[in-house]
């Protein structure tokens, strides 16, 4: 081999080893970006199924008759009081074995919900807990509320959700803890008889930690869009700092229904998958 094809395979070694090594220093914050998306979706799951139940359940509704199940599997129940007192438990309940939903997840175990007022009313309030709940074999623990803060200035219902030392376990030695707060604007499906058509606009922040240690903090900067006919996000952008300095945005997309989002570091971009 002669010198000069020498010297640019050693360049060559150098620029894939450089590329390598940088590649495998951003892994554990891809990987820390991965759960924070994953605990961003499980939140608005949460959301999601207390929210079409309490839509089912008139006596937590309004004096209205039920309207549809959009997830299917689960069995709402409430605890017996006198009508129109507060505050009333629903207990949902999918059952002891993972049962797969209409929107392809499975789930298992308890979600409870305490009421304490309708949960159409400004200034309700209801706090979340859960038995033994997992979901795609996540346990998740720990608690959340859902305020009903009224209208704003287009007409539109807003809800503040609530999270308190949420945790996800994805195995029993794996953990993922968030808490924050997020604000949910409902501007489509109000008007009809199913959640199915809902969209709700999403900003604030949640920060926590990953299962490899590193902190996380996401702030949406464009509106996260979660559109009940899709199970992902399916539009929106979020800053996320990993550990002390990894400035980073997690893009959820163009408007597509799928499972894919976009970490973006710097000049590079990485695919990230949405729960």
């Amino acid at each position: 081999m002669t010198k000069g094809r020498v010297f640019v395979f050693a360049i060559l070694v150098h620029v894939i080893l450089f590329a390598s090594c940088k590649k495998d220093s951003l892994e554990p914050t891809i990987e820390a970006a991965t759960d924070y998306a994953l605990a961003d979706g499980i939140i608005n799951d949460i959301f999601n199924i207390v929210d079409d139940a309490a839509k089912n359940e008139p006596q937590v509704l309004r004096n209205e008759t039920g309207l549809s199940v959009a997830f299917g599997c689960y069995n709402a129940s409430l605890e017996v009081t006198p009508p129109d007192t507060f505050p009333k438990k629903l207990v949902i309940d999918f059952g002891p074995v993972n049962c797969l939903g209409i929107d392809g997840r499975k789930r298992r175990g308890i979600i409870n919900a305490s009421f304490n007022g309708r949960y159409s009313l400004a200034s309700s309030k209801v706090t979340i807990t859960f038995n033994s709940y997992f979901v795609n074999d996540n346990r998740i623990s720990g608690t959340m509320s859902i305020i009903n803060t009224g209208l704003n200035s287009g007409g539109n219902t807003v809800y503040r959700n609530e999270i308190q030392d949420l945790i996800i376990q994805p195995s029993t030695s794996e953990v993922i803890r968030c808490s924050g707060s997020v604000t949910r604007e409902w501007v489509s499906g109000s008007g009809s008889a199913t959640t199915v058509d809902d969209i709700h606009l999403l900003t604030g922040n949640i920060k926590g930690s990953a299962r490899n240690g590193n902190t996380f903090s996401g702030s949406v900067i464009s509106a996260v869009v979660s559109d009940y006919s899709c199970r992902s996000f399916v539009t929106g952008t979020t800053d996320l700092v990993i550990g002390n300095n990894v400035q980073s945005l997690l893009d959820y997309g163009a408007g597509v229904c799928d499972d894919k989002g976009t970490l973006k570091i710097e000049k590079r971009q990485y695919l990230i998958l949405l729960f």
